[in-house]
């Protein structure tokens, strides 16, 4: 009999193989790679405590859903008499349904999740199965297939129609913009403005002289309050630069041309004008001679004697609002902004007869509300100190309150609602609780409702009274899903930036089954551009952190943080980017990960990963390359190589003929000789930010440079690495999850990822 003699360590890969079959994880990887995918659904797993108020005619009462298809609610809550009751007799409304339908509908509770009042708030039309029916709500008489009615085509007509998805940044819906009348509706084709009448849905052309490259866009136009005028802007790109998007899914290839302005490349030249919708007449806006000059339509003054529109050149260093006479074309400045580095402009909010407005300004060094009247004259500096305010919601002029949003606390990212006088006296916050708050403020200006969590809180809706006295809980969120998750919770924390003064916060993420005595590896998860903050705020982390959440499952320490140069702090915190992008982000970073290695010994500094997309994917190809000995392997996703790429960042640089050394330090590709990390670089074929050039040059360079690397191609996969219209909401879409997983279990891990 043969007898084989195998050495144990032999014999426990030997027995490993027979247990699992090639290419099968052992049991604990196969544990935490179910935990990732647990944790993807993350979201899906808080329910409720989250409510979107409707807000009715009379400004103080509001409905809203509550629960889900299967026992989903309807609520009407009365403000003044701080009651909360059902819509709808649900027992009532089913039964009368089912006799309509024939079988009795899915569920238990309201068979839809949204309606429309008709004849005031007498009747109601809603879809069930694709059938339309209106509710009496007096009687709760119901009628089926109201499509033939003239009372449901009439209301259909006036409702704003879709006309096309924006699809640079994000799929944003672009929908007809109705006339303060209602009695028309504003939209673009083949390069003109037409109008549609809701009376007979019939459709007019109101310009004649647009042409591709040189044509009309009704996005950002804004209607005159008498319904009868339309300041609009035509826009000339004939000598800009186009690029190609090659379709490849088809039987044939097929070419998109997108315009794509690089820094020093020709702009649109926009012309402003304000047209008679009925007359089919135009009257061009003296806008000046500057050019390359970036402006948008604020409104109109009540009266319509005027326009206002804020111009901004085309580095960003100067600001203006400006008045435009609807009859001669002429203009007046109201006020200049202008800045060293970059001017942004904040936030605007007019008076109900126009005389003054609310201007909120970084000019002292932190974003403030200041009191202007309608000729530019400064009234008042209403909020002051060192916290920005983040968002101006409303004007009660009867009581001569405003109110806002800010960062006011200790806690420097956590936004409340506040409230100040037009006298810049009585400021006070009006939430409680840490974390985000989300506000929709009635019609009134009587009440809202606010709807906050944070990493520790559930969401939690609450209705209070304008001087933020709670009135009652509106809903709170069941948690007892992520309870089954065990879950470490995710951590905030408090570092020195590279500088050793500057604070920073940043998130940690642990896996579930942390163990303070073994080593993990970190996974640094950045964004660094200086248009947003990147460290989740609430207790369902956002889109991307949802992701860093579920990666940390695997088996690592995952943290983000919000370095120098981004923004809802100090001007001066943001204004460390400017003539150094791709200088200090990093760094930052680096100083982040140190003292969090030295604060925790459970950190493994010979294992650090990186991964981001977009600026994310640039400064992920910053944090391999400038520090190759740190970073040992990272997910550069849609990643702009260099900041020659990109027009957005002649904003943060300035003209590339006159800073062309902050350009050339701000290269990737010129430093690729210098990685020594894992590096894979996934793109979409279709991506409208990051043009398929740029992570192409970035090959070249590494390329020439003899490094190996791993790159993805996502065919016609988009910025988000979805389809267009699909795919939807960005942390389900797995494969871009899936690389980012296989990527660093093989290189941090040292573990053959398992497919799925």
């Amino acid at each position: 009999m043969f007898k084989a003699r195998i050495f144990p360590l032999t014999a426990l890969f030997l027995f490993q193989f027979l247990l699992y079959g090639p290419g099968i994880a052992p049991a604990d990887q196969q544990q935490r790679e179910a935990m990732f995918y647990k944790y993807l659904e993350f979201p899906d797993l808080i329910k409720g405590g989250v409510i979107t108020p409707y807000w009715m005619a009379d400004g103080n009462s509001f409905w809203y859903v509550e629960g889900t298809p299967e026992d989903r609610l309807m609520f009407k809550v009365d403000c003044p008499t701080n009651t909360k009751f059902p819509l709808f007799d649900v027992s009532l409304l089913r039964k009368t349904l089912a006799a309509k339908l024939g079988y009795i509908p899915g569920g238990k509770g309201v068979p839809f999740e949204t309606f429309s009042f008709l004849d005031g708030e007498t009747k109601i039309q809603f879809t069930v199965d694709q059938k339309r029916f209106l509710l009496n709500l007096d009687s709760y008489e119901i009628a089926a297939d109201p499509s033939h009615s003239d009372l449901y085509v009439l209301q259909e007509w006036k409702k704003p129609k879709l006309i096309r998805v924006a699809e640079f940044t994000e799929e944003t819906p672009c929908y007809e913009i109705p006339s303060p009348n209602g009695k028309w509706m504003l939209f673009d084709k083949d390069s003109n403005l037409w109008i549609r009448s809701t009376d007979d849905n019939q459709s007019t052309r109101i310009t004649e002289d647009g042409v591709k490259r040189y044509g009309w866009d009704f996005v950002g136009a804004k209607w005159s309050p008498d319904g009868l005028k339309i300041a609009a802007v035509k826009s000339d790109s004939r000598h800009c630069v186009y690029s190609p998007i090659i379709h490849w899914l088809g039987h044939k290839e097929q070419i998109e041309w997108w315009l794509y302005a690089d820094p020093g490349d020709a702009l649109p030249q926009n012309e402003l004008y304000i047209l008679n919708a009925l007359k089919r007449s135009k009257i061009r806006v003296d806008m000046g001679d500057m050019p390359d000059q970036q402006f948008y339509i604020l409104g109109w003054r009540p009266d319509g004697s005027e326009v206002l529109i804020v111009r901004q050149d085309r580095y960003f260093k100067k600001l203006d609002l400006l008045a435009a006479d609807p009859e001669t074309g002429k203009t007046r400045t109201i006020l200049k902004e202008s800045q060293k580095t970059f001017v942004e402009h904040k936030g605007f909010r007019s008076f109900i007869d126009g005389t003054k407005f609310l201007w909120l300004s970084e000019r002292d060094g932190w974003a403030h509300i200041y009191l202007y009247d309608i000729n530019g004259t400064l009234i008042k500096q209403l909020t002051k100190g060192q916290f920005p305010v983040m968002q101006i919601f409303a004007i009660d002029e009867e009581e001569g309150w405003v109110y806002f949003t800010a960062h006011a606390e200790e806690r420097v990212y956590d936004t409340h609602l506040y409230r100040i006088s037009l006298e810049g006296k009585g400021f006070a916050r009006l939430t409680e609780g840490e974390g985000e708050h989300r506000i929709r403020m009635s019609p009134s200006h009587k009440y809202f409702v606010d709807v906050y969590s944070s990493l520790a809180q559930p969401p939690v809706s609450e209705l209070r009274s304008a001087d933020g006295k709670l009135l009652q809980d509106l809903a709170k969120a069941n948690i007892d899903a992520v309870k089954l998750l065990r879950r470490m919770p995710p951590e905030e924390f408090v570092v020195k930036a590279a500088d050793g003064k500057t604070d920073l916060w940043g998130v940690m993420y642990k896996p579930w089954d942390f163990d303070p005595t073994k080593k993990y590896p970190v996974i640094d998860h950045l964004y660094g551009g200086p248009q947003t903050t990147w460290g989740p705020r609430t207790y369902d982390l956002g889109h991307y952190g949802v992701l860093a959440h579920a990666i940390a499952q695997l088996g690592f320490i995952v943290f983000t943080v919000d370095a120098r140069g981004t923004p809802e702090r100090s001007k001066a915190f943001q204004d460390v980017v400017y003539g150094q992008l791709g200088r200090n982000e990093i760094p930052d970073h680096v100083a982040t990960l140190k003292q969090l290695a030295e604060r925790h010994p459970f950190i493994d500094l010979n294992r650090v990963g990186v991964y981001g997309s977009s600026w994310g994917g640039y400064f992920t190809l910053r944090a391999l390359l400038l520090y190759a000995d740190i970073y040992h392997a990272g997910v550069a996703g849609a990643p702009v190589s260099d900041v020659t790429q990109y027009i957005g960042h002649e904003k943060y640089i300035g003209p590339l003929d006159k800073n062309l050394p902050a350009y050339e330090y701000g290269s990737n590709s010129k430093i690729a000789h210098r990685l020594k990390g894992h590096l894979l670089i996934p793109i979409g074929t279709s991506d409208k930010n990051v043009r398929f050039a740029f992570p192409m040059v970035m090959a070249e360079a590494l390329i020439r440079a003899n490094k190996f690397f791993d790159m993805m191609i996502l065919p016609q996969r988009d910025h988000h690495y979805g389809y267009r219209g699909g795919e939807r909401p960005w942390h389900k879409r797995r494969y871009f999850g899936e690389l980012i997983r296989r990527h660093f279990q093989k290189y941090l891990l040292q573990e053959k990822p398992m497919d799925h």
